[in-house]
């Protein structure tokens, strides 16, 4: 939810140790265009906004107990993509850059953030209760060539070239992915 899709600060890098992220994030606003679109965004920062306000009101804190995905969504998906267009797409005119962490990192930093592993440390909570986990950035366009390149070799395609996606690219990769045409933009760019 800190991304260009939701109006945050994407402009200067975006730190958990800034004490300002509850701040930040009441401000935001979806802007988009498409109304279902934007309400989803919206929804998704509120949703935050309230989880960290009720746990404030209600004393609430602590670690989940869900699941997570140990492959990055994106990935399958650009390639679900790729093979229904039979080219890979970029979808943003100027590089975009993702915050990523390894399913590990994650849950290592969730144990640490709960003090589990973080010895004399207590969790910031409530407002401050905002950790933004990214190990690394992952450019999409160097993955949008590297699976350009990797499905040419393999002799998949008949060029390693990526190609900006159009209108059609859009709804050939919605229908892949069985998602609205509005939602492809957010799945594949955006800073």
């Amino acid at each position: 939810m800190f991304s260009c899709w939701t109006d945050a600060h994407v402009y200067r890098p975006l730190f958990d140790t800034d004490d300002n992220l509850y701040e930040i994030q009441k401000e935001q606003g979806s802007q988009q265009a498409h109304q279902t679109f934007n309400k989803l965004l919206q929804r998704g920062v509120s949703t935050n906004i309230l989880i960290i306000d009720q746990a404030a009101t209600h004393g609430v804190h602590g670690k989940g107990q869900g699941f997570g995905n140990p492959i990055s969504i994106q990935t399958v998906a650009l390639i679900k993509a790729a093979k229904a267009l039979q080219k890979v797409c970029r979808f943003d005119a100027e590089g975009t850059d993702w915050p990523i962490s390894h399913f590990d990192d994650t849950t290592s930093q969730y144990r640490a953030s709960f003090g589990v592993s973080w010895p004399g440390k207590t969790a910031d909570t409530e407002e401050k209760g905002y950790y933004l986990d990214a190990s690394r950035n992952v450019a999409l366009d160097d993955m949008c060539a590297s699976v350009a390149k990797a499905l040419y070799k393999r002799g998949i395609f008949d060029s390693p070239e990526v190609s900006m996606a159009d209108g059609k690219d859009m709804e050939t990769i919605a229908q892949t992915l069985g998602s609205p045409t509005w939602h492809v933009s957010s799945d594949f760019g955006g800073k």
